[in-house]
Protein backbone atom coordinates (compact mmCIF):
# COMPACT_ATOMS: atom_id res chain seq x y z
CA UNK A 1 0.00 0.00 0.00
CA UNK A 2 1.30 3.43 -0.93
CA UNK A 3 2.28 5.81 1.87
CA UNK A 4 -0.41 8.31 0.81
CA UNK A 5 -3.09 5.60 1.07
CA UNK A 6 -2.01 4.64 4.62
CA UNK A 7 -1.90 8.23 5.85
CA UNK A 8 -5.30 9.03 4.32
CA UNK A 9 -6.90 5.99 6.00
CA UNK A 10 -5.36 6.83 9.39
CA UNK A 11 -6.49 10.47 9.20
CA UNK A 12 -9.98 9.36 8.16
CA UNK A 13 -10.29 6.91 11.08
CA UNK A 14 -8.96 9.43 13.60
CA UNK A 15 -11.46 12.01 12.38
CA UNK A 16 -14.38 9.57 12.74
CA UNK A 17 -13.18 8.50 16.21
CA UNK A 18 -12.86 12.13 17.33
CA UNK A 19 -16.42 12.95 16.26
CA UNK A 20 -17.77 9.87 18.08
CA UNK A 21 -15.59 9.94 21.19
CA UNK A 22 -18.65 10.24 23.49
CA UNK A 23 -20.19 7.06 22.03
CA UNK A 24 -16.88 5.17 22.24
CA UNK A 25 -16.40 6.17 25.89
CA UNK A 26 -19.96 5.09 26.74
CA UNK A 27 -19.42 1.65 25.22
CA UNK A 28 -16.21 1.22 27.23
CA UNK A 29 -17.11 2.77 30.57
CA UNK A 30 -20.80 2.12 31.34
CA UNK A 31 -23.35 -0.67 31.55
CA UNK A 32 -27.08 -0.05 31.61
CA UNK A 33 -29.73 -2.17 33.29
CA UNK A 34 -33.45 -2.06 33.81
CA UNK A 35 -34.28 -3.42 37.25
CA UNK A 36 -37.87 -4.59 37.49
CA UNK A 37 -39.86 -5.26 40.65
CA UNK A 38 -43.22 -6.88 39.95
CA UNK A 39 -45.77 -7.61 42.67
CA UNK A 40 -49.00 -9.46 41.82
CA UNK A 41 -51.63 -9.52 44.58
CA UNK A 42 -54.62 -11.85 44.20
CA UNK A 43 -57.78 -11.78 46.29
CA UNK A 44 -58.37 -15.44 47.20
CA UNK A 45 -61.10 -14.66 49.74
CA UNK A 46 -64.86 -14.48 49.18
CA UNK A 47 -65.12 -10.80 50.13
CA UNK A 48 -63.93 -7.45 48.84
CA UNK A 49 -60.51 -6.40 50.10
CA UNK A 50 -58.92 -2.97 50.36
CA UNK A 51 -55.23 -3.44 49.61
CA UNK A 52 -52.28 -1.09 50.01
CA UNK A 53 -49.44 -2.75 48.05
CA UNK A 54 -46.80 -0.78 49.97
CA UNK A 55 -47.91 -2.54 53.16
CA UNK A 56 -47.11 -5.89 51.55
CA UNK A 57 -43.82 -5.06 49.80
CA UNK A 58 -41.33 -2.22 50.07
CA UNK A 59 -40.76 -0.74 46.60
CA UNK A 60 -37.27 0.70 47.09
CA UNK A 61 -36.03 3.53 44.89
CA UNK A 62 -32.50 2.76 43.77
CA UNK A 63 -30.19 5.64 44.79
CA UNK A 64 -27.75 7.51 42.58
CA UNK A 65 -24.25 7.06 44.05
CA UNK A 66 -21.44 9.22 42.73
CA UNK A 67 -18.83 7.18 40.90
CA UNK A 68 -20.82 3.92 41.14
CA UNK A 69 -24.31 4.22 39.66
CA UNK A 70 -26.86 6.69 38.32
CA UNK A 71 -30.64 6.26 38.09
CA UNK A 72 -31.89 7.47 34.71
CA UNK A 73 -35.64 6.70 34.69
CA UNK A 74 -38.32 5.44 37.07
CA UNK A 75 -41.73 4.20 35.98
CA UNK A 76 -44.54 2.76 38.11
CA UNK A 77 -47.20 0.71 36.31
CA UNK A 78 -50.44 -0.59 37.86
CA UNK A 79 -52.42 -3.18 35.89
CA UNK A 80 -50.69 -2.14 32.67
CA UNK A 81 -51.22 1.62 33.09
CA UNK A 82 -48.57 4.11 34.17
CA UNK A 83 -49.24 5.50 37.64
CA UNK A 84 -48.91 9.27 37.31
CA UNK A 85 -49.11 10.19 40.98
CA UNK A 86 -47.50 8.43 43.89
CA UNK A 87 -45.78 9.53 47.07
CA UNK A 88 -42.32 8.70 48.35
CA UNK A 89 -41.47 8.15 52.00
CA UNK A 90 -38.07 7.87 53.64
CA UNK A 91 -37.35 4.99 55.99
CA UNK A 92 -33.95 4.52 57.62
CA UNK A 93 -32.21 6.47 54.87
CA UNK A 94 -34.07 4.69 52.04
CA UNK A 95 -36.65 6.13 49.67
CA UNK A 96 -39.71 3.94 49.17
CA UNK A 97 -42.56 4.33 46.69
CA UNK A 98 -45.99 4.42 48.33
CA UNK A 99 -48.66 2.93 46.08
CA UNK A 100 -52.23 4.06 46.92
CA UNK A 101 -55.10 1.95 48.25
CA UNK A 102 -56.96 -0.35 45.83
CA UNK A 103 -60.18 -2.32 46.09
CA UNK A 104 -60.03 -5.96 44.99
CA UNK A 105 -63.10 -8.09 44.41
CA UNK A 106 -62.91 -11.87 44.99
CA UNK A 107 -60.68 -13.47 42.34
CA UNK A 108 -59.29 -10.14 41.09
CA UNK A 109 -55.57 -9.46 40.75
CA UNK A 110 -53.56 -6.28 41.19
CA UNK A 111 -50.24 -5.98 39.36
CA UNK A 112 -47.80 -3.30 40.52
CA UNK A 113 -44.55 -3.10 38.56
CA UNK A 114 -41.69 -0.66 39.09
CA UNK A 115 -39.15 -0.15 36.30
CA UNK A 116 -35.84 1.54 37.16
CA UNK A 117 -33.22 2.22 34.51
CA UNK A 118 -29.74 2.40 36.01
CA UNK A 119 -26.35 3.27 34.54
CA UNK A 120 -23.49 1.46 36.27
CA UNK A 121 -19.97 2.76 35.76
CA UNK A 122 -17.29 0.26 34.80
CA UNK A 123 -13.86 0.04 36.41
CA UNK A 124 -11.53 0.67 33.44
CA UNK A 125 -8.43 1.75 35.34
CA UNK A 126 -7.87 3.61 38.65
CA UNK A 127 -9.30 7.12 38.64
CA UNK A 128 -11.40 6.66 35.52
CA UNK A 129 -15.21 6.30 35.63
CA UNK A 130 -15.92 3.83 38.47
CA UNK A 131 -14.42 5.33 41.59
CA UNK A 132 -12.71 3.07 44.10
CA UNK A 133 -13.61 4.00 47.68
CA UNK A 134 -10.81 2.50 49.73
CA UNK A 135 -8.59 3.14 52.74
CA UNK A 136 -7.53 6.54 51.41
CA UNK A 137 -10.67 7.78 49.63
CA UNK A 138 -14.18 7.50 51.05
CA UNK A 139 -17.62 9.10 50.86
CA UNK A 140 -18.21 12.06 53.16
CA UNK A 141 -21.99 11.65 53.29
CA UNK A 142 -23.96 10.81 55.39
CA UNK A 143 -22.37 12.43 58.40
CA UNK A 144 -21.61 9.86 61.12
CA UNK A 145 -23.78 9.94 64.24
CA UNK A 146 -24.77 7.73 67.16
CA UNK A 147 -27.37 5.88 65.07
CA UNK A 148 -24.52 4.25 63.12
CA UNK A 149 -22.96 2.82 66.28
CA UNK A 150 -26.10 1.76 68.17
CA UNK A 151 -26.47 -1.98 68.75
CA UNK A 152 -30.21 -2.65 68.48
CA UNK A 153 -31.99 -5.80 69.67
CA UNK A 154 -31.23 -7.70 66.46
CA UNK A 155 -27.46 -7.38 66.88
CA UNK A 156 -27.56 -8.35 70.58
CA UNK A 157 -29.76 -11.44 70.23
CA UNK A 158 -28.39 -14.66 71.71
CA UNK A 159 -25.04 -14.93 73.44
CA UNK A 160 -23.70 -11.55 72.33
CA UNK A 161 -20.98 -11.69 74.98
CA UNK A 162 -19.14 -14.12 72.66
CA UNK A 163 -18.94 -11.40 70.01
CA UNK A 164 -17.64 -8.94 72.61
CA UNK A 165 -15.04 -11.45 73.79
CA UNK A 166 -13.87 -11.95 70.21
CA UNK A 167 -12.92 -8.30 69.82
CA UNK A 168 -11.96 -7.30 73.37
CA UNK A 169 -8.25 -7.61 72.54
CA UNK A 170 -8.56 -5.72 69.24
CA UNK A 171 -6.89 -2.30 69.60
CA UNK A 172 -5.48 0.47 67.42
CA UNK A 173 -6.96 3.23 65.29
CA UNK A 174 -10.16 2.65 63.32
CA UNK A 175 -8.30 1.34 60.24
CA UNK A 176 -6.35 -1.18 62.32
CA UNK A 177 -9.50 -2.30 64.14
CA UNK A 178 -11.36 -2.69 60.83
CA UNK A 179 -8.62 -4.81 59.24
CA UNK A 180 -8.29 -6.94 62.37
CA UNK A 181 -12.07 -7.57 62.45
CA UNK A 182 -12.02 -8.56 58.78
CA UNK A 183 -9.15 -10.97 59.44
CA UNK A 184 -11.01 -12.55 62.37
CA UNK A 185 -14.08 -13.17 60.21
CA UNK A 186 -12.01 -14.54 57.31
CA UNK A 187 -10.38 -17.01 59.71
CA UNK A 188 -13.49 -18.03 61.67
CA UNK A 189 -16.49 -17.81 59.33
CA UNK A 190 -17.03 -19.75 56.12
CA UNK A 191 -19.33 -18.41 53.44
CA UNK A 192 -22.53 -20.37 52.88
CA UNK A 193 -25.62 -19.30 50.97
CA UNK A 194 -27.84 -21.87 52.65
CA UNK A 195 -29.49 -19.71 55.31
CA UNK A 196 -32.68 -17.70 54.70
CA UNK A 197 -32.89 -14.26 56.23
CA UNK A 198 -30.11 -12.62 58.23
CA UNK A 199 -28.89 -14.45 61.31
CA UNK A 200 -27.97 -12.51 64.48
CA UNK A 201 -24.18 -12.12 64.88
CA UNK A 202 -23.84 -14.39 67.94
CA UNK A 203 -25.50 -17.30 66.12
CA UNK A 204 -23.30 -16.82 63.04
CA UNK A 205 -20.18 -16.80 65.20
CA UNK A 206 -21.30 -19.92 67.07
CA UNK A 207 -22.01 -22.04 63.99
CA UNK A 208 -18.99 -20.79 62.02
CA UNK A 209 -20.65 -20.11 58.67
CA UNK A 210 -23.11 -17.68 57.13
CA UNK A 211 -24.45 -15.92 54.06
CA UNK A 212 -23.27 -12.52 52.87
CA UNK A 213 -26.00 -10.96 55.03
CA UNK A 214 -24.97 -12.97 58.10
CA UNK A 215 -21.30 -12.07 57.66
CA UNK A 216 -22.15 -8.40 57.10
CA UNK A 217 -24.27 -8.30 60.25
CA UNK A 218 -21.43 -9.86 62.27
CA UNK A 219 -18.93 -7.29 61.00
CA UNK A 220 -21.32 -4.40 61.74
CA UNK A 221 -21.84 -5.72 65.29
CA UNK A 222 -18.08 -6.03 65.88
CA UNK A 223 -17.39 -2.52 64.60
CA UNK A 224 -20.29 -0.90 66.46
CA UNK A 225 -19.13 -2.59 69.65
CA UNK A 226 -15.86 -0.71 69.06
CA UNK A 227 -17.82 2.54 68.45
CA UNK A 228 -16.97 2.59 64.74
CA UNK A 229 -19.93 3.68 62.53
CA UNK A 230 -21.09 0.94 60.15
CA UNK A 231 -24.23 -0.31 58.42
CA UNK A 232 -25.38 -3.08 56.08
CA UNK A 233 -25.76 -2.17 52.40
CA UNK A 234 -28.11 -4.22 50.19
CA UNK A 235 -27.54 -4.75 46.48
CA UNK A 236 -28.38 -6.86 43.46
CA UNK A 237 -25.76 -8.74 41.47
CA UNK A 238 -26.61 -9.07 37.79
CA UNK A 239 -25.88 -12.58 36.52
CA UNK A 240 -27.41 -13.57 33.21
CA UNK A 241 -29.37 -16.81 33.36
CA UNK A 242 -29.57 -16.93 37.16
CA UNK A 243 -32.98 -17.99 38.45
CA UNK A 244 -33.79 -18.44 42.13
CA UNK A 245 -37.27 -18.95 43.57
CA UNK A 246 -38.98 -19.68 46.88
CA UNK A 247 -42.63 -20.61 47.36
CA UNK A 248 -45.22 -21.00 50.10
CA UNK A 249 -49.00 -21.48 49.72
CA UNK A 250 -49.59 -17.69 49.78
CA UNK A 251 -46.24 -16.27 48.64
CA UNK A 252 -43.81 -16.86 45.79
CA UNK A 253 -40.58 -14.91 45.26
CA UNK A 254 -38.41 -15.23 42.17
CA UNK A 255 -35.12 -13.63 41.12
CA UNK A 256 -34.33 -13.55 37.39
CA UNK A 257 -30.82 -12.61 36.26
CA UNK A 258 -30.32 -11.14 39.73
CA UNK A 259 -28.97 -12.36 43.04
CA UNK A 260 -29.39 -10.50 46.34
CA UNK A 261 -26.14 -9.47 48.03
CA UNK A 262 -25.12 -7.60 51.17
CA UNK A 263 -21.92 -5.84 52.18
CA UNK A 264 -20.90 -3.25 54.78
CA UNK A 265 -20.19 0.47 54.69
CA UNK A 266 -17.77 1.66 57.41
CA UNK A 267 -16.83 5.19 58.44
CA UNK A 268 -13.13 5.86 59.07
CA UNK A 269 -12.30 9.21 60.68
CA UNK A 270 -9.57 10.31 58.29
CA UNK A 271 -11.15 8.79 55.17
CA UNK A 272 -14.96 8.70 55.20
CA UNK A 273 -17.34 5.86 54.29
CA UNK A 274 -15.71 2.87 52.59
CA UNK A 275 -17.18 -0.47 51.45
CA UNK A 276 -16.18 -3.79 52.99
CA UNK A 277 -17.14 -6.99 51.17
CA UNK A 278 -15.87 -10.18 52.77
CA UNK A 279 -17.68 -12.37 50.20
CA UNK A 280 -17.15 -10.64 46.83
CA UNK A 281 -13.66 -9.17 46.49
CA UNK A 282 -10.38 -9.67 44.62
CA UNK A 283 -7.32 -10.75 46.59
CA UNK A 284 -6.61 -12.62 49.83
CA UNK A 285 -5.55 -9.89 52.26
CA UNK A 286 -7.93 -8.16 54.72
CA UNK A 287 -7.36 -4.81 52.98
CA UNK A 288 -8.47 -6.39 49.68
CA UNK A 289 -11.98 -6.68 51.15
CA UNK A 290 -11.97 -2.86 51.12
CA UNK A 291 -9.81 -1.75 48.20
CA UNK A 292 -11.09 -4.51 45.89
CA UNK A 293 -14.58 -4.89 47.35
CA UNK A 294 -17.10 -6.06 44.77
CA UNK A 295 -18.87 -2.71 44.57
CA UNK A 296 -15.52 -1.01 43.87
CA UNK A 297 -14.57 -3.10 40.86
CA UNK A 298 -17.71 -4.74 39.50
CA UNK A 299 -20.34 -2.86 37.49
CA UNK A 300 -22.75 -5.79 37.90
CA UNK A 301 -23.48 -4.75 41.51
CA UNK A 302 -26.33 -2.29 41.99
CA UNK A 303 -27.01 -0.85 45.46
CA UNK A 304 -30.69 -0.48 46.38
CA UNK A 305 -30.89 0.03 50.15
CA UNK A 306 -29.31 0.10 53.58
CA UNK A 307 -30.15 -0.87 57.17
CA UNK A 308 -28.92 1.66 59.71
CA UNK A 309 -31.23 1.54 62.73
CA UNK A 310 -33.76 -1.08 61.64
CA UNK A 311 -33.57 -4.85 61.87
CA UNK A 312 -31.96 -5.81 58.51
CA UNK A 313 -34.46 -8.64 58.07
CA UNK A 314 -37.10 -6.00 57.33
CA UNK A 315 -35.55 -5.76 53.86
CA UNK A 316 -36.49 -9.38 53.25
CA UNK A 317 -40.02 -9.26 54.64
CA UNK A 318 -42.93 -9.65 52.23
CA UNK A 319 -46.19 -9.74 54.18
CA UNK A 320 -49.29 -11.00 52.33
CA UNK A 321 -52.45 -9.67 53.96
CA UNK A 322 -55.26 -11.99 55.06
CA UNK A 323 -57.17 -13.30 52.07
CA UNK A 324 -54.42 -12.59 49.55
CA UNK A 325 -51.88 -14.54 47.54
CA UNK A 326 -48.74 -12.65 46.51
CA UNK A 327 -46.19 -13.25 43.77
CA UNK A 328 -43.05 -11.08 43.64
CA UNK A 329 -40.48 -11.09 40.84
CA UNK A 330 -37.16 -9.25 40.80
CA UNK A 331 -35.60 -9.12 37.34
CA UNK A 332 -32.56 -7.53 35.77
CA UNK A 333 -32.53 -6.76 32.05
CA UNK A 334 -29.40 -5.43 30.30
CA UNK A 335 -30.07 -2.40 28.13
CA UNK A 336 -28.17 -1.34 25.01
CA UNK A 337 -26.12 1.83 25.04
CA UNK A 338 -27.91 4.50 23.01
CA UNK A 339 -26.06 5.09 19.76
CA UNK A 340 -26.74 7.93 17.32
CA UNK A 341 -26.41 6.02 14.05
CA UNK A 342 -27.22 9.12 11.98
CA UNK A 343 -24.29 10.94 13.55
CA UNK A 344 -22.02 7.95 12.93
CA UNK A 345 -23.13 7.75 9.27
CA UNK A 346 -22.41 11.42 8.60
CA UNK A 347 -19.10 11.25 10.46
CA UNK A 348 -18.10 8.30 8.25
CA UNK A 349 -18.99 10.29 5.13
CA UNK A 350 -16.99 13.26 6.37
CA UNK A 351 -14.13 10.96 7.34
CA UNK A 352 -14.03 9.50 3.83
CA UNK A 353 -14.08 13.01 2.35
CA UNK A 354 -11.27 14.23 4.64
CA UNK A 355 -9.25 11.11 3.87
CA UNK A 356 -9.73 11.61 0.14
CA UNK A 357 -8.62 15.25 0.39
CA UNK A 358 -5.51 14.20 2.33
CA UNK A 359 -4.80 11.54 -0.29
CA UNK A 360 -5.10 14.08 -3.13
CA UNK A 361 -2.81 16.53 -1.34
CA UNK A 362 -0.17 13.87 -0.71
CA UNK A 363 -0.39 12.57 -4.28
CA UNK A 364 -0.08 16.11 -5.66
CA UNK A 365 2.95 16.74 -3.47
CA UNK A 366 4.51 13.47 -4.60
CA UNK A 367 3.87 14.25 -8.28
CA UNK A 368 5.34 17.74 -7.87
CA UNK A 369 8.51 16.35 -6.29
CA UNK A 370 8.84 13.80 -9.10
CA UNK A 371 8.44 16.58 -11.66
CA UNK A 372 11.19 18.67 -10.03
CA UNK A 373 13.54 15.69 -9.89
CA UNK A 374 13.18 15.21 -13.65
Amino acid sequence: MKRSHSIAIIVSLLFVALLNVDTILSLITVRKYCLITECVIENISNRDLFITPSNILNFYLIPTIEGWQKVEKIKVVVNGKALQKYSIKEVDGNKIIEVPLFRLKPGEKLNVTVFQEVTAYRFVFPGFKREVRGLSNGFQYPLPSSKFTKLNNFYKKGNFSKVVQLIEKVYGDDKEILLHCIELILNKIKYSNSSYGITPPAATLERGYGSCGDISALLVAMLRAKHIPAYICFSYVYEEGLKVSERTPVLSVEYRNLGPHAFVMVYLDSVGWVPVDIVIHAGNRPQDCVESAGININERLIVYGRAIEMDPNIFLIIAPEDGTKVSVTYEGVPMPIEIDYTKIFYSLMMGVLIGYIVYLVLESESSYKSFLEK
